[in-house]
């Protein structure tokens, strides 16, 4: 099982030495990233990716869910008036009742997914919001994956690595992956 371990570091100098520190101590370079202010340049660190800055995959789970219970009330609609009484169309009227919901319901759910994680792409992500105002004052945020065997480990490496030049970081918050 993998964690997220996020730290606030001070500037890219900081950023660079920490991230040294544990690539020494073998954790792969793709599992390190940094989310800064969209003008400050990150000197050749690893950018977060849209996943971990946006909210595209909270978003995308909601339209899911939208979207089953819009296909959920069209399927009903579709099947409870007839044709006479609506401008609906006619290509259910050999289907079964079930393949017209799974239908709609499926169609509804993909669409709806679809559309909300666009407009989540444009969304700060929501698990990192209380880091938004630090991050907007200049500060850039490290996010460490790893696995949950070597989360102490790797404290115990960051620490010592920030130690060394006496800048102080804060542990923010770890999640689960």
């Amino acid at each position: 099982m993998q964690i997220k371990l996020k730290y606030m570091l001070p500037n890219v100098a900081t950023c660079k030495k920490v991230r040294t520190a544990l690539l020494n101590a073998s954790i792969p370079e793709e599992s390190i990233r940094f989310i800064a202010k969209p003008e400050k340049s990150l000197g050749g660190l690893n950018a977060a990716s849209n996943l971990d800055s946006t909210n595209m995959i909270h978003e995308g789970e909601k339209g899911i869910v939208y979207g089953i219970i819009l296909g959920l009330v069209s399927g009903i609609y579709v099947l409870t008036f007839p044709i006479w009484i609506t401008a609906s169309p006619a290509w259910y009227d050999d289907a079964p009742w079930y393949m017209v919901m799974g239908i709609l319901i499926f169609l509804s759910a993909i669409i709806m997914a679809f559309g909300a994680t666009l407009l989540g792409m444009n969304i700060f992500n929501t698990d990192l919001n209380r880091y938004k105002s630090e991050i907007d004052q200049g500060n850039i945020l490290m996010i460490i994956s790893v696995p949950l065997s070597q989360a102490h480990k790797m404290r115990q490496v960051i620490k010592s690595s920030l130690m060394e030049d006496k800048v102080k970081a804060i542990l923010i918050n770890q999640m689960k992956v």
